[in-house]
């Protein structure tokens, strides 16, 4: 996941931007902890992309991600 995502303080903060659409679906595709957020909560259209997961919380910059554990 490193390809996506800095590991820092806990979290794991999304190397791209809030309109790095494809980035954000590529990244999901790889992910064994993707669950869809409420439908209203969504802001891509294809529905497995980290935007519209149930875990990301949204920053000034982008998101980081709160369910990927650290890597060992």
């Amino acid at each position: 996941m490193d390809k996506w995502f800095n590991y820092g303080d806990g979290v794991w903060r999304f190397k791209f931007d809030a309109e790095s659409y494809s980035a954000s679906q590529e990244a999901a595709k790889h992910c064994n902890y993707f669950a869809a957020d409420d439908e209203d909560e969504q802001t891509d259209d294809q529905l497995r992309s980290c935007f519209n997961c149930l875990f990301r919380r949204w920053h000034v910059n982008g998101f980081d991600c709160y369910h990927r554990p650290p890597q060992t």
